[in-house]
């Protein structure tokens, strides 16, 4: 190199003269030390920086590999000086393990944030790690700063502060040298210069190298003679799963068909499979092929096998990459050299060639009037339809979905009904059509929507419950009946198509449109002087006379002759429209202005009427004719559509700006609730009016009102995270509580209804939405105390509201706030008359001796019990076990502390962790493990199967206790005084905790 030195030195001074480089303004020539391009593979070098004895892997694909693979003679020394973020330490355990939160991304690396925390980039490179690197081992660290001190002996020099400056397509590199990747067709320059206002001046500069970065395809290689094939063929695949159950887990996998592993399991070689990380039934991911035909992994030679798709390296874990027809699988048994397979040295190669085969087209279908007819139980729908002339239709090409009602279901009408129907063609068609929409709807299909649009030109309603599906009044009650020109499913009720809302008459052909445009409203009033007073009266925005003022039409109205009295404050004063653009009620002739809200004739007098989104108003000028408005002889009409309703306030004000939801608003300060409802959001709040809760009975909202923890319960059980209008609801089917409850959303028309209760109203504000309802909404896991219920903590014959218990039931003022279902207890148990403390504690660990004899041996306890999810039963123990929440019951005073009496008991030496099998309700839980972790970590194997979860219990003299926090799954933070996130809810070793289960699953 010394030699190549000297070389540059005469080309330098022979630059002067023949100028090589490129001449700058101030006389001064760059000299090239290198242009050309260089050709990177995937994979790693190392080498050993200048002022460091460690070793260090370099990936290719940066920098830093670009410079490498030159051939040019670099220096590079590793940065010694932390960032000024990086304080803090970061320590290991006697394993090696570092301690803090480490969390892993959706591919398994390790992610986290900059307050101690080691995260991890998409390429499973540590970074952000903000602290002290102490006894690390360099030898895989792919993303170190470094600084580039010299290329070919021309180093930085700090007398005349020139140095190496990169830039990466012309400008300046981002990261530290080593630390910027690059990628095809990039250009790297290496300017050897001065540093001006933080940039390379490049016109000063002395030195350049030029790269052009070209990516090589990596090519798997060739193996060794001595290889043995145990596969080499094609494997069909068809659509669909298998399941299988890996060596180290009883719990079985679904594996779709289309993967690797389906592949490997197509060809029917012998395999063995572990898998790491949740034990959940579905997951796939963090799995190892620990053997192919019992060739297993070996970790005394570092043999094991690995997987190559189409001639690369698999970019994913065995059992996560997918396949596709011709894609070729090999699996080669070899050790591993600088981070690759060496295939060069494999013993077993099991190749493998997918093809995808299509299903075979089933055989021809009957069409729907042979499948029901085959069927046996249409006898009477099939004559009906002969009788309507729908025979030939219903066998036509469609696709129909037909909603066919069986036999029975015809027998249950009147007598005289089916017999009438026939004899009344046009009736019968009518109903008929009704039952049949003009396509294919599978059940899927027909859960994901709210109306159904049938031939006979109605919506049919679909209503989605607990109970069942229902379309009207119908339940179906067989569903996917295939057909050859569309689908049947089987309903247990004829339906009658409603005769509903009369259709607002067509206009005549003379008839003028003065408007017909959309307008939006914002909360508040304005004022008008009626042309028959000296009064300015103040009017609702949201009525029918503010829809009729922000069309910005001139109208006129007059106060009603039997308002009396100064109103001038009033919101809603009954008028009557006199005109609208100087056309007048005329009583010669008769005519005069009608108001329709929605096809329909406005049930209040004008100024009475709220609106909401989505609701019509229809203004006709016409006569009357039988006390209705003869539309069809309307001259003049005005047709105004709301789209929104607006308050610019946040929910709470905005509730308070409305007369009619007083007692929601004092209800949510009583429940502390108001802090939350008037934060960021956004949320969507179902209020209910004044009016809805004057319908509950008055001991049930007597009772509500003076339980601050019911209250809090019922109030959440009516918000909604997010923000949703009024045309985001008309095509839901359902919306999820903050308290993991899935409320039903219904549209009949322009009418929304949530949970079967009517949205009167929808205004949007700035934090969310409110939806005004007529109804309070009841939570399903408890019940709101009725008037036969007690209310002080006295027990009647089956039930109590107040904290106590009759033996297997109570509402309790606990769970969640208060409620509880099922045979489930509140932590106040009176069970047999029992006078003691209650406390509810759990075992984070299998005991070698489980029998209560010898656990409780030295423990004065009256009874111990367990809540069986199974059965909704209190059942008496005789074995403690992991996983689970039990109730025990002392003697006052005596007290009782799970963590002093069991953490010295003798653990039991496990294969597998213990599991446990939850069910839909509350179950009695404890913690997975024996430290304090939060609840999204505690409960990670039940994923998003639970909603929420309740404890711990603090027990309190006799009787007496509560429960602390309440933790939702899915949200973060504080929610409320005592309402908390999965984050920050603290699951403890040795309490019990009830968790409320939304569907099966297994606890591990």
């Amino acid at each position: 190199m010394a030699s190549l030195a000297y070389v540059l030195i005469i080309l330098f001074l022979l630059s002067v003269a023949t100028c090589p480089g490129s001449a700058q303004e101030d006389g001064t020539t760059t000299i090239e030390l290198y242009n050309s391009t260089v050709n990177l593979t995937q994979g790693n070098f190392t080498f050993t920086p200048e002022n460091d004895t460690e070793t260090y892997t370099i990936d290719n694909l940066t920098d830093f590999g670009a410079l490498n693979a030159t051939g040019l003679e670099f220096n590079v020394s590793v940065m010694r000086d932390l960032p000024e973020n990086m304080t803090g330490n970061m320590t290991g355990n006697e394993n090696g393990d570092m301690n803090g939160n480490i969390t892993d991304d959706e591919n398994g690396n390790m992610i986290g944030d900059m307050n101690g925390n080691i995260t991890d980039d998409e390429n499973g490179n540590m970074a952000g790690m903000n602290g002290n690197m102490s006894n690390a081992t360099a030898d895989n660290t792919a993303n170190v700063s470094f600084a580039l001190e010299g290329i070919e002996n021309i180093t930085n020099n700090n007398t005349t502060g020139e140095m190496w400056l990169i830039y990466i397509n012309g400008e300046p590199a981002e990261e530290d040298f080593g630390m910027n990747n690059v990628s095809d067709g990039d250009n790297l320059s290496f300017w050897y210069t001065t540093e001006e206002s933080g940039e390379a001046a490049i016109e000063n500069a002395t030195y350049v190298v030029n790269i052009t970065v070209a990516m090589e395809e990596e090519m798997e290689p060739l193996p060794a003679q001595n290889l043995t094939v145990l596969y080499n063929d094609t494997v069909n695949l068809t659509e669909g799963n298998f399941t299988f159950i890996p060596e180290n887990s009883t719990q079985n996998y679904t594996v779709d068909n289309f993967t690797d592993i389906g592949a490997l399991n197509a060809t029917g070689l012998q395999y063995n499979v572990s898998v790491h990380g949740v034990n959940l039934t579905n997951m796939t991911n963090m799995s190892v092929l620990e053997g192919i035909e019992g060739i297993r992994n070996n970790n005394e030679t570092g043999e094991s096998w690995f997987v190559y798709i189409n001639g690369t390296q698999a970019g994913e874990d065995f059992g996560m990459n997918p396949v596709s027809n011709g894609t070729n699988l090999s699996f080669w048994y070899t050790d591993e050299e600088n981070g690759v397979a060496a295939l060069d040295n494999a013993t077993y190669l099991a190749n493998i060639t997918v093809a995808i085969e299509e299903l075979e087209e089933p055989a021809e279908e009957n069409d729907i009037i042979e499948t029901a007819t085959e069927a046996g139980n249409f006898s009477i729908l099939l004559t009906a339809i002969e009788a309507a002339n729908l025979t030939d239709t219903l066998k036509g090409e469609g696709p129909f979905t037909v909603f066919a009602p069986t036999d029975e279901a015809f027998s249950a009408l009147p007598n005289g009904t089916i017999e009438a129907l026939l004899n009344d063609t046009d009736a019968l068609t009518n109903i008929l059509l009704y039952h049949v929409a003009g396509e294919r709807l599978m059940a899927e299909d027909v859960v994901n929507l709210t109306n159904i649009t049938t031939l006979q030109g109605e919506e049919l309603p679909v209503n989605v419950t607990e109970e069942g599906v229902f379309v009207g009044e119908a339940e179906i009650i067989v569903q996917d009946v295939n057909a050859s020109n569309g689908v049947i499913h089987v309903i247990d009720a004829v339906l009658i198509p409603e005769e509903g809302m009369e259709p607002e008459p067509e206009p005549g052909q003379n008839v003028t449109e003065q408007y017909n445009d959309t307008v939006s409203l914002t909360e508040g009033n304005f004022t008008l002087m009626p042309e028959n007073s000296t009064e300015s009266y103040a009017i609702n925005n949201f009525t029918d006379i503010g829809v009729l003022n922000a069309a910005g039409l001139d109208f006129n109205v007059s106060l009603m002759q039997n308002m009396t009295g100064n109103a001038a404050n009033m919101t809603a004063v009954p008028f009557t429209l006199q005109s609208i653009e100087g056309i007048r009620n005329n009583n010669t002739t008769g005519e005069e202005w009608f108001l329709y809200i929605n096809g329909e004739p406005a049930e209040e007098d004008f100024g009475m009427n709220n609106v909401s989104a989505g609701d019509n108003l229809s203004f006709w000028y016409t006569i009357e004719e039988g006390g209705e408005a003869a539309v069809e002889n309307a001259s003049y009409v005005a047709n105004i559509n709301v789209s929104e309703l607006r308050a610019n306030a946040n929910i709470i004000p905005a509730a308070q700006n409305q007369t009619n939801l007083t007692v929601f608003v004092d209800a949510v300060q009583t429940a502390n609730l108001t802090q939350t409802l008037d934060g960021t959001g956004p949320y969507t709040v179902c209020i209910p009016s004044d009016e809805a809760f004057n319908k509950l009975p008055e001991g049930t909202r007597n009772q509500l009102m003076n339980n601050t923890t019911l209250l809090n319960q019922v109030l959440s059980y009516h918000v909604v995270s997010g923000r949703y209008t009024y045309e985001q609801l008309i095509g839901m089917n359902n919306i999820t509580n903050i308290q993991g409850n899935v409320l039903q959303v219904n549209a009949i028309g322009n009418n929304i209804t949530i949970q079967n209760v009517s949205v009167t109203q929808i205004i949007v504000v700035n934090n969310g939405v409110i939806c005004i309802i007529d109804e309070v909404l009841i939570p399903p896991d408890g019940e709101i105390p009725a008037d036969n219920q007690t209310d002080g903590g006295q027990i009647d014959d089956n039930q109590t509201d107040g904290g106590q218990m009759d033996g297997n039931q109570t509402d309790g003022d606990q769970i969640d706030g208060g409620q509880m279902d099922g045979n489930q207890t509140d932590g106040n148990q009176t069970a047999d008359n029992l006078t003691g403390d209650w406390y509810f504690f759990s075992v984070p660990f299998e005991a070698n001796n489980t029998s209560v004899e010898y656990l409780l041996s030295d423990v004065n306890y009256t009874s111990l019990i367990y809540y069986n999810a199974s059965t909704k039963l209190f059942e008496e123990v005789t074995e403690i076990e992991p996983l689970k929440g039990y109730w025990i019951n002392v003697p006052a005073e005596t007290g009782f502390n799970a963590s002093e009496q069991f953490s010295s008991v003798e653990k039991k030496q496990i294969e597998a962790p213990p599991s446990l099998q939850v069910y839909p309700g509350w179950n009695a839980l404890g913690s997975p493990v024996n430290e304090t972790v939060p609840a999204e970590a505690a409960f990670i194997a039940l994923n998003n199967s639970y909603a929420k979860i309740v404890g711990p219990w603090v027990p309190g003299n006799n009787t007496t206790g509560y429960y602390q926090y309440v933790g939702y799954n899915g949200l973060n933070g504080t929610i409320g005084e005592n309402q908390l996130g999965a984050d920050e809810f603290e699951v403890e070793p040795y309490e019990g905790y009830w968790v409320f289960i939304r569907q099966e699953n297994l606890y591990a």
